[in-house]
C-alpha cells in the first residue's frame, strides 16, 4: 500500500472521529409497559415525585415534569411544595398527603444510575477508486483502512412510575436511558419530553 493510502486511511479514521464527536446530541431511549387491566385511565390531578441525590435536582425536576403536565392540561403537584422526603419512606403519611391534596395520580420519577459505557468501532478496510474520471472506468480501485477505535458515553438511567392512587395500582411504568447528556438540566429535558410523548402515545394524557 502506498504512503498516500496509508495517510488517507489515517485522515479517514480521525475525520470519523471528529465527525461522530461533533454530531453527538443528547438522546433518550425509553421502554414501556402498561398495565392491561386499569382500562381507560386519565388523571385529573397528578402528584410529582422525582427520588434524586440532591434536593435542589429535585425540586427543578419535578417543576419541569409538572410544567409539561399542565401544558396537557393536567393539575399537578410538585412534592417539594407540599412534604418533606421523609414522607416518602412513611405509606400512611404520603397516603394522607394524597388524600389532603386530593390528587387522582401518582408520578414517581427515580434516578437509577449513572454510568459510563465504552463503545468499540473495530476498524474497517474498504476500496476507493483510484485516479481520475479514466481511472474510474477503468476500474482502478485501491484499498484504504480506517483505523479502529473507542468512544466512551455517560448514560443516564430513570425509571418512571405512573400510579392511580385511588387503587394504589400501577397504571404505566417506564425505563429510560439518556446518552451523553451535556448537563443535567440537559438530561431532565430529554427525559421528561420522552415521558410525555410515550403517556401521550399510551393516551394516558392529551385527550
Amino acid at each position: 500500500m502506498s504512503v498516500f493510502c496509508r495517510w488517507f486511511g489515517l485522515m479517514a479514521g480521525m475525520i470519523m472521529i471528529l465527525l461522530f464527536s461533533a454530531c453527538t446530541t443528547t438522546k433518550t431511549e425509553l421502554s414501556s409497559w402498561v398495565n392491561p387491566q386499569v382500562g381507560h385511565f386519565h388523571p385529573r390531578h397528578v402528584l410529582v415525585i422525582a427520588v434524586v441525590p440532591r434536593e435542589p435536582m429535585r425540586e427543578v425536576f419535578e417543576s419541569k415534569i409538572v410544567e409539561e403536565l399542565q401544558a396537557q392540561g393536567i393539575k399537578a403537584t410538585p412534592s417539594f411544595k407540599v412534604s418533606r422526603i421523609s414522607h416518602w419512606q412513611d405509606k400512611t403519611q404520603l397516603e394522607s398527603l394524597i388524600h389532603e391534596l386530593r390528587a387522582d395520580s401518582v408520578l414517581i420519577a427515580e434516578l437509577i444510575g449513572v454510568e459510563e459505557k465504552e463503545v468499540v468501532h473495530p476498524p474497517q478496510t474498504y476500496s476507493v477508486p483510484a485516479g481520475g474520471y479514466y481511472g474510474y472506468y477503468m476500474y482502478g480501485w485501491r484499498t484504504v483502512h480506517q483505523p479502529g477505535y473507542v468512544t466512551r458515553h455517560q448514560v443516564v438511567r430513570i425509571e418512571s412510575n405512573l400510579y392511580d392512587a385511588r387503587k394504589d395500582q400501577l397504571v404505566w411504568s417506564a425505563r429510560s436511558q439518556t446518552i451523553d447528556p451535556e448537563n443535567a438540566l440537559n438530561a431532565m429535558d430529554s427525559v421528561i419530553a420522552a415521558m410525555m410523548a410515550d403517556l401521550k402515545d399510551k393516551g394516558l394524557i392529551g385527550h
